[in-house]
Order: structure tokens, then sequence, then C-alpha cells
């Protein structure tokens, strides 16, 4: 069951991480909103496969997130120019007490599952790419020297 889980958890990230790469955007920090952010672990599984540190932001972000853009979108229609940043910094609070920085052994596997979930999305898709077979070898060798 705990095997399944983490699985699901890791796979929702896989996924997050493959549409972020699609970004023209560099982080070092990544922030969380919503109730999977009060997981450890989901901080933590962040953190390490997006190689970056991930922060918990408190209160309910998605409602404040969509009030903020909101508020963007009109200032910047009502002609008073201003970033995104600049009219959500006042109001984001960062949990500061539950930021998880990447951990090192933890972000040399996930580089290797990165790369497997992404060969086995290309085959699925029927598109070509790395063999996931040999990747999936090359992982169990990793965690194998890793115990």
């Amino acid at each position: 069951k705990d095997v399944l889980c983490r699985a699901v958890l890791e796979g929702h990230v896989f996924n997050l991480y493959d549409g972020f790469c699609r970004m023209p955007v560099e982080s070092k920090e990544i922030r969380l909103t919503g109730g999977l952010s009060r997981s450890e672990v989901w901080c933590q599984t962040i953190a390490d496969v997006f190689e970056a540190e991930a922060v918990p932001v408190k209160g309910e972000g998605v409602a404040l997130g969509a009030a903020l853009h909101a508020a963007w979108v009109w200032s910047n229609e009502g002609g008073k120019k201003c970033s995104l940043q600049e009219v959500a910094e006042p109001f984001v609070i960062l949990d500061e007490k539950r930021r998880q920085k990447p951990k090192p052994l933890n972000m040399e596997i996930y580089r290797y599952q990165k790369r497997l979930f992404h060969a086995l999305s290309n085959r699925i898709r029927g598109e070509k790419g790395q063999d996931p077979f040999s990747l999936r070898t090359d992982l169990s060798s990793l965690i194998d020297k890793a115990r």
C-alpha cells in the first residue's frame, strides 16, 4: 500500500515537472498551495524532483492567487502598469518553518526516474526516445549502491 501511494505521488510530481520543463523559466524556489502542501513528504518530493527549495504558502493560496491575479489584470487594464510580483508580494506569506531543501541523494535518484518517466511517456505516445528498459537497469544499480 505504501509503495503504491508513493508511486502515485511521484507520478503526479513527474507530470508537474514535465509541464514545468516546457516553460521558459528556471526557479530556485517552488511555492506550494493547497491541501497537499501540508504534507512534508509532498513538499520534500517537489524539492527533490524540481531540484529547488519548496516552501508552502500560509493560508488558502488558490483563492488568494485568483484574487491577486484579478487585481493585477484590473490594475493593468486601468492604466497602472505593474508586475504580478508587485501585486502579490505583500499578501503571500511563506511557511518558512516547513521549507524543504533538495537532498543530494534523492536528487540523483530522481534524475534517473525523471528520465525513465519521460522515456516511458514517449513510448506510450509512440514517440522515439531513450529505451526505458535500459534506464530502469541503471536506476536499479544506483538504488542498490545507495543502500
